[in-house]
């Protein structure tokens, strides 16, 4: 396992940033300036250049969607302005639109708040497109899976990558099968046969599976040699993994009272099995037999910042 803490990696090649100091704006100035009315020319013109949320985009929750409707950029650089007046900002380059930007927040818990106001992205949709793209730079060209998926990061994936293969499980419905648009796919008994894919992406995913083990065995098998599993978990430093919940011949037992989390396909949103802890990469290796490291950046001009913002990337070996 390789731990990258702290990690300050330079720029990408059509980031427009040459160093911190390159275009670090006085903030007191555009404070002053944000207090000064809606009819004055403030400087935070990256807020008011703002057309609304990606065309197409989708939300994993109504919680994750933009303050507003589509295109309404005069009502969300009002909003904006007070976070601007209050400080709650930076500036920053957004690696998912690959542009100049600013970041806001309006609630301390920054990974369910801290937003791109050009593509209204996340951290950890942030934070799983930068590290594909330092650990897997040519990942356009790649074969990519994706498990779930949602947001902004997903609808980039979908965009940029010609042979990207998304998928949902729906228990009702037959694995392998198309059922409204897209794959029905159960992580503990994909359906695609040995070495098909390049990549596997999951997010947020590995902490509702019941069976995990059965789960992280099926990605390694998938995954063609020099592969790689990318994947974000809420991940507990500093204890071991808990098990909320387990299947027994009964049926669903829970172990403590049940919480769930949002959805990008049901309403009552899904279930959180495990909380994982510790010992989750020496898990990831008894049931895959692949490596990982741990991807954890915090660096605010990339917008990575908040909690559970590791990134985990598994890797299978080269013939």
């Amino acid at each position: 396992m390789t731990w990258i803490r702290g990690a300050r990696p330079r720029p990408l090649a059509s980031a427009p940033i040459t160093g911190a100091r390159a275009w670090r704006p006085s903030h007191r100035r555009l404070r002053r300036r944000a207090r000064a009315g809606p009819n004055v020319r403030t400087a935070v013109r990256v807020v008011l250049l703002y057309p609304g949320p990606a065309r197409g985009a989708t939300y994993a929750t109504s919680r994750d969607a933009p303050t507003g409707p589509p295109g309404s950029g005069s009502l969300l650089a009002h909003s904006h302005r007070g976070l601007v007046a209050r400080g709650r900002f930076n500036l920053g380059y957004c690696v998912i639109c690959e542009r100049r930007t600013m970041f806001v927040w309006r609630e301390r818990y920054l990974r369910a708040h801290y937003r791109c106001v050009r593509c209204w992205s996340l951290p950890r949709w942030r934070a799983v497109i930068h590290a594909l793209n330092l650990r897997y730079p040519g990942w356009r060209d790649l074969s990519i899976f994706e498990s779930s998926p949602g947001g902004a990061g997903s609808e980039k994936l979908k965009g940029e990558c010609a042979r990207y293969v998304p998928s949902h499980f729906w228990p009702t419905v037959d694995r392998g099968t198309v059922f409204q648009g897209i794959r029905c796919e159960d992580l503990t008994q994909l359906t695609f046969p040995d070495e098909s894919f390049d990549l596997v992406v999951t997010q947020d995913v590995f902490e509702h599976v019941l069976e995990p083990g059965r789960a992280f065995s099926e990605v390694a098998r998938i995954l063609r040699p020099s592969g790689g599993h990318v994947f974000t978990v809420p991940f507990f430093r500093g204890r071991k993994t808990f098990v909320r919940a387990e299947m027994t011949p009964a049926g669903l037992h829970h172990l403590v009272p049940p919480i769930y989390h949002g959805s990008p396909i049901s309403q009552e949103g899904t279930l959180v099995v495990t909380e994982w802890g510790d010992d989750l990469v020496d898990f990831v290796r008894d049931h895959s037999h692949l490596e990982t490291d741990v991807l954890a950046i915090h660096d605010r001009r990339l917008g990575l910042d908040g909690q559970f913002l590791d990134v985990f990337v598994s890797r299978r070996p080269a013939r």
